[in-house]
Parts: C-alpha cells; structure tokens; sequence
C-alpha cells in the first residue's frame, strides 16, 4: 500500500489523521491486524496509536479482541419533544409527566419551559422520575402570572425514566402551557 495514492496521512490539530476510502476499510483492517510491513514505520505507528485504539460505533473497528462490524451505540434517531401543558381542573396542583422512555431507546432532554398562564402559581418544579425516586431539575418560588420557568442543560434518561412539571397553588380552570424537548437514540441490541 503506497502512501500517497491510497492513503494519507493528514495533520489535524496537532494530531495525524489517516485518511482511506471506505471501501478499502474491510481490507485494511485485516492488514492492520495481520502485517505491520505493509506500512510505512510512520504510518504504522500512527495506525497503532490512532486507528486500533479508536472507538468506532456503526462500522468497522477494533473490538479489543478483533476486527469486525461493531454495532451502532448512541447516535441521533430522532427529535423528541412533548407537550405537558392543559387545564387545571380545581384548585391545588397540577401535575403531568412525559411519556416514559420505551425499551431499546435513551432520550436526551435538552429544554423544558413551563407556565401558568391564569394566575401565579406558588411554586413551578421541573422533575426527573426514574420510577423509584424523583429528583428536582429546578424549583422556582412565586412566579409571576406568564412567567416561564426553563431549564436548559443535557440530560440522558433511560429506560422508565420520565421528567414531570408541578405546579403548586393553581387556581380551578388555570391554563398551564409546558413543553420538553430533546432528541432520542435507539440503543444497540
């Protein structure tokens, strides 16, 4: 394998990336692992340190025991987002949890925004339910009439997971607008 005409080392950054069709990578992977003298000693230092060691989802790479199709772990599927919001049907708290995260999949939530758009609630709390315990997101005290409550950050939730808007001191009939967003991954099986 000649370097320069089926691949190239290319400095990036401070660091060499090899640069290959990938329709050459079943082939080089074998060589690769079978016979070091088919490289230039620079390039094959580069392999070793950059190449076996690099973790490849949804190709090919190495798996610390061969060379083979490594599955896909995390990556974008799709956009996610849920509206939590609706009519407070008597005074007191209104409560409204998202869908809970199915099997085979992980959602990242990204945004939620919450508000009561009637009156002033006495507090807004924003939750992650993991189905035993409930943490708190974000707590806000005395908002104002309109005033949205965001929480804005990245946070993986997996299986049975779901995040959960509470609003305390809602009047009977208050409208509560609240919205998660976020993106989902299908899990490797």
């Amino acid at each position: 394998m000649a370097k320069g005409t089926t691949y190239r080392l290319v400095d990036v950054e401070g660091c060499r990336q090899l640069c290959i069709p990938l329709s050459l990578w079943p082939a080089l992977t074998g060589i690769i692992s079978d016979n070091e003298f088919q490289f230039q000693p620079d390039c094959w230092a580069a392999m070793k340190e950059g190449v076996i060691n690099m973790p490849v989802c949804g190709s090919y790479g190495w798996d610390g025991s061969a060379w083979r199709k490594l599955p896909l772990v995390w990556g974008y599927y799709d956009r996610w987002a849920e509206n939590l919001g609706g009519t407070q049907s008597n005074a007191g708290t209104y409560t409204k949890l998202t869908t809970a995260v199915p099997p085979g999949y992980v959602y990242t939530l990204q945004f939620l925004t919450v508000r009561d758009v009637s009156s002033a609630p006495s507090v807004i709390t924003i939750e992650l339910s993991d189905g035993a315990s409930v943490y708190t997101l974000k707590r806000d005290a005395s908002p104002a009439r309109y005033e949205p409550v965001n929480w804005i950050g990245e946070i993986a939730l997996k299986e049975g997971d779901s995040v959960r808007v509470r609003l305390t001191g809602c009047g009977d009939g208050d409208t509560i607008e609240a919205v998660a967003w976020g993106h989902t991954m299908k899990v490797a099986e």
